[in-house]
C-alpha cells in the first residue's frame, strides 16, 4: 500500500512543479478548462470503468481458461471503451468533438 501512495504522492509534486514551470514560462494556459476537461473525462471513466466491472461480473463463461479470459477482455473493455467515448460526447468533450467531427467529415469527403 505504500509504494502506490508514495508514487501517487511523486507525481502530483512533479505534476505541480512542471505547471508552475509552464505557467511561469508561457503565462496564462486556461487551466480552468483542462480541470473543466479533467473532471468530465474522469466522470466518463469511472462510469466506464463500473460498466466493465458490472459486464465483467454478468459475462462470466463458466470455465476459467485463457480464452474465455481474452473473450470477456474483449467484450468487456470494448463495451467501457464504447460508454466511455459516447459519454464523452455527450458531456461535449472539447477533444472528443473535435475527433468525430474530423472523422465524419472524412467520410462525407470520400462520397
Amino acid at each position: 500500500m505504500g509504494v502506490p501512495i508514495a508514487d501517487f504522492t511523486y507525481y502530483l509534486i512533479c505534476c505541480i512543479v512542471l505547471l508552475a514551470f509552464l505557467k511561469k514560462i508561457i503565462g496564462s494556459f486556461a487551466i480552468g478548462k483542462i480541470i473543466s476537461s479533467f473532471t468530465k473525462m474522469l466522470f466518463t471513466s469511472l462510469v466506464g470503468g463500473l460498466c466493465g466491472y458490472i459486464l465483467m461480473c454478468v459475462v462470466n463463461l463458466g470455465q476459467t481458461s485463457m480464452v474465455n479470459g481474452i473473450v470477456q477482455l474483449i467484450i468487456c473493455g470494448g463495451i467501457s471503451l464504447l460508454v466511455v467515448f459516447v459519454l464523452s460526447w455527450l458531456v461535449n468533450v472539447k477533444e472528443v468533438r473535435s475527433i468525430t467531427s474530423k472523422v465524419t467529415a472524412s467520410f462525407k469527403r470520400s462520397n
